[in-house]
């Protein structure tokens, strides 16, 4: 654990994320995520001409070595990790913080379930997460974030095939449960974040209609799965 945390073996760890190897890339990426927590200034500067979007990574097959691998599903997640750390670090200043948040954001759409929902995890389970998301939402001119965000977790709630009614769906459709569980996980750290933003007068702003879709149905979802 204190080898983790060596700032002496910073430069070797983001050398090894950008590694041809996905394993090395991943498990340089899950060092990284601690020394984020404990040295977030160096981690920042270190990371930041690396800076991409995880969907980078299913938009083409080529590798470059001077850029991170991201073709790792748990690499990715990792790295947003790593992100989400730097983004609610007191120790960085706005703009460098609002860009990590605009690179999470964008791997919101990413094609790959697992890190989707990470992505939007990263993004809404934070005590300052809804604060964060009005001023991103206001500096990046584009207050279809957080509409994005419920959207992409309603689908993905609706693709487990587990019905939030008192009938399941058709045989054919076996529910997906790990699909199920981690949108629910996703949901559920959400709505914690939301309970703290009812007292924000912005969140009447169209959002609160959003969000109580989301929560109707991620409740229902998640009564059926105890059922089952």
């Amino acid at each position: 654990p204190e080898t983790r945390n060596d700032v002496g073996l910073l430069d070797l760890i983001i050398k090894n994320c950008c590694s041809g190897s996905k394993v090395t890339a991943r498990h340089s990426f899950a060092v990284l995520v601690s020394q984020s927590k404990t040295n977030p200034k160096l981690v920042s500067d270190a990371i930041f001409p690396l800076l991409q979007p995880t969907t980078v990574a299913t938009a083409c097959d080529s590798f470059s070595p001077n850029l991170p691998n991201l073709g790792d599903t748990l690499g990715c997640v990792y790295y947003l990790q790593t992100l989400k750390n730097l983004v609610f670090s007191n120790e960085l200043d706005s703009q460098s913080r609002l860009d990590f948040y605009r690179i999470i954001a964008n791997s919101v759409s990413d094609s790959r379930q697992r890190v989707a929902l990470e992505a939007m995890h990263c993004l809404m389970d934070h005590e300052r997460a809804w604060a964060f998301l009005l001023c991103a939402q206001r500096e990046s001119r584009d207050l279809n974030i957080f509409r994005r965000v419920v959207d992409t977790l309603m689908n993905f709630l609706s693709a487990s095939n587990v019905s939030s009614s008192s009938k399941m769906k058709q045989a054919s459709e076996s529910p997906n449960w790990p699909l199920a569980h981690a949108a629910c996980r996703t949901a559920r750290g959400m709505g914690r974040t939301l309970q703290k933003a009812i007292s924000f007068e912005s969140f009447e702003l169209g959002m609160g209609k959003s969000a109580s879709e989301l929560v109707h149905f991620s409740s229902n979802l998640s009564d059926k799965m105890t059922c089952a």
